[in-house]
C-alpha cells in the first residue's frame, strides 16, 4: 500500500512488536509497496531488522466477511505457510511466531501484525515477464509446494473458485443508471463500468461456464500459494524465495500454474514430467478470468464505498483501466 493508515501510529505499532514478539523498535520506516497489507521495516538496537506487515481484517473479505473471520482465516494461512517452512520447504518466507507462540497478533480490533525475517534480496516486478530460466525455477519451486499437501492436510482451507468480491461487481452492474457517491472516483468509474458492461457480463458468464467444466472434469487438490507472480520472490544468496502467503489454499495446479506459463508451454511440459499431473487448459483460463474478476470487482467495490483522493486510490484508477484494456474482456 502507498499510504500509511491515519489511524496506526508509531507508537502504537512499536508497542505491539515489544509486547507481542520482545522486539525493541527503535526505528520504523514504512514501505510503499504492495497491495493489500502495509508494510514497515523494524530496526533493533543492535542493528537487526524484522519486516512487519499489518493486515486490516474489517476490508480482508478473501479472508472471512467478518472482522473476526478474517482474522481467523489470516491465522490459518500463515500457519500453513510456517508448517510448510518447518517441514522443509526453506523457500517459504514464514512469520516469525510471537511469545504466544501465534503467526499473527492483533492491534485493536481492526488489525492484524505479522513479523518476519527481512531478506536482503531483488524481488520481481508485478507483470514484468521472466526469463526461461526463471520459469523453470518457479516451476521446481511449485512442484516441491504441490508435493507438500500432505504436510498441511487438516491445517489449510480450500480455495473459493468464484472470488468473494464478484458481489461487488455484480451490483455495481446493477446500479449504473444511478450516481456513485462514494469519492472521487465514483463517478469516473461509473461511467467507464457501464461502457464495459456487455463485456463485464459475457465475462461473469464465460467464467461461470468455465467453473462448470472444470468442476465436472474433477482435479487434483494440492496446496496452492495463489499468488506466484514475479513480485512475490525475492532473491537472495542465489536462491528464490517466496513471500506473501495470506492466499495459501488448497485449490488445483493451475491456480498456480497460469501465472508461469509462456505460450510454448514449455513450463507447463515441465510441470507434467515431474508431477505427472495432466495440465487442464480449462482450468488454466478459469484462474486467469478468475484474476482479472477479482481486480475489477475490488477495485469497483472501492470505487463505491467512501474514499479520498491518495495514493492508493489513484494506482487502483490506473489499475482499473489495465484490467478493461485486457484481450480477456473482449
Amino acid at each position: 500500500m502507498r499510504t500509511r493508515p491515519l489511524e496506526l501510529t508509531d507508537d502504537q505499532l512499536t508497542d505491539c512488536l515489544f509486547l507481542g514478539w520482545g522486539l525493541s523498535a527503535e526505528r520504523l520506516e514504512y514501505v510503499s509497496v504492495g497491495g493489500g497489507s502495509h508494510h514497515w521495516l523494524a530496526d533493533n538496537a543492535d542493528g537487526e531488522r524484522h519486516w512487519v506487515t499489518v493486515d486490516g481484517v474489517a476490508n480482508h473479505g478473501f479472508l472471512g466477511a467478518l472482522p473476526a473471520d478474517a482474522f481467523s482465516g489470516l491465522r490459518c494461512a500463515l500457519d500453513t505457510a510456517l508448517a510448510l517452512r518447518e517441514m522443509g520447504l526453506e523457500f517459504v518466507v514464514a512469520p516469525l511466531c510471537s511469545k504466544r507462540g501465534q503467526t499473527v497478533e492483533p492491534l485493536g480490533a481492526r488489525c492484524a501484525v505479522a513479523v518476519y525475517p527481512c531478506l536482503v534480496g531483488t524481488s520481481g516486478k508485478f507483470g514484468a515477464p521472466r526469463s526461461a530460466d526463471e520459469r523453470a525455477q518457479v516451476v521446481d519451486v511449485l512442484v516441491r509446494l504441490h508435493q507438500a499437501t500432505p504436510a498441511v492436510t487438516a491445517l489449510a482451507r480450500p480455495w473459493q473458485v468464484s472470488p468473494a468480491s464478484r458481489r461487488a461487481l455484480e451490483d455495481a452492474l446493477d446500479n449504473l443508471e444511478q450516481p456513485w457517491v462514494g469519492g472521487p472516483f465514483s463517478e469516473p468509474a461509473r461511467a467507464t463500468v457501464a461502457g464495459h458492461a456487455p463485456a463485464l457480463r459475457r465475462l461473469l458468464a464465460t467464467f461461470d461456464q468455465l467453473a462448470a467444466e472444470v468442476a465436472a472434469a474433477g482435479a487434483d487438490q494440492v496446496i496452492t500459494h495463489g499468488e506466484p507472480h514475479p513480485a512475490n520472490f525475492i532473491r537472495a544468496d542465489g536462491r528464490l524465495f517466496l513471500v506473501d502467503w495470506d492466499t495459501v489454499a488448497f485449490g488445483p495446479p493451475e491456480r498456480d500454474l497460469w501465472m508461469v506459463a509462456a505460450d510454448a508451454g514449455v513450463e507447463l511440459a515441465r510441470y507434467t514430467a515431474l508431477t505427472g499431473h495432466q495440465v487442464n487448459a480449462t482450468a488454466l483460463r478459469l484462474y486467469r478470468l478468475r484474476w482479472l474478476i477479482d481486480d475489477i470487482s475490488i477495485v469497483v467495490g472501492d470505487f463505491r464505498s467512501p474514499h479520498a483522493q491518495t495514493a492508493d486510490m489513484a494506482h487502483a484508477w490506473h489499475s482499473l483501466l489495465r484490467s478493461f484494456a485486457s484481450p480477456d474482456i473482449w
